[in-house]
């Protein structure tokens, strides 16, 4: 089996796909905005462990798709040697990145500073908006079909 790293066709009609981080920042910011302006109005305490985990959260993904994007640019770079010193570099963020996020919650749950509860909610931020942007893709899915008569 054969894996090609080729880089992806970005010229084609697909163009909405193409945006999918992008959007998924902006409904991630919309949904982390509406909680936290929520939980300020009826919970400061809540609102700001909300925001917390949402950062750390956001955070960690910044840093897991910047360290793979480097891995697959080198790795199609053909120059084996850089390849896997990027690699060790790569493999190394990815577990210094856990272990942030193990200190992150050992914090939480030791010291109690934040809330719980909020600060888990905003750790899954990210997740949400993806089930969001699956719902939007469906929901569109649906209306195409209805509007070009296929259903």
């Amino acid at each position: 089996m054969t894996v090609s790293l080729q880089p992806a066709d970005r010229t084609g009609d697909d163009a909405y796909y193409l945006h999918f981080e992008r959007r998924i920042a902006v409904i991630t910011a919309i949904l982390g905005a509406t909680v936290a302006f929520g939980g300020l109005i009826f919970s400061p305490p809540f609102a700001l462990s909300f925001l917390a985990g949402a950062l750390v959260s956001h955070w960690n993904f910044a840093w897991m798709k910047a360290g793979l994007d480097q891995l697959v640019a080198t790795l199609q770079g053909g120059d084996s040697m850089a390849a896997k010193r990027s690699q060790r570099r790569v493999i190394f963020k990815y577990l210094l990145r856990y272990a942030l996020m193990g200190i992150f919650l050992y914090v939480i749950f030791r010291f109690r500073f934040f809330d719980v509860k909020a600060a888990a909610c905003g750790l899954f931020l990210p997740i949400a908006a993806l089930f969001t942007e699956a719902a939007i893709q469906l929901f569109n899915t649906l209306l195409e079909d209805r509007k070009h008569g296929t259903r």
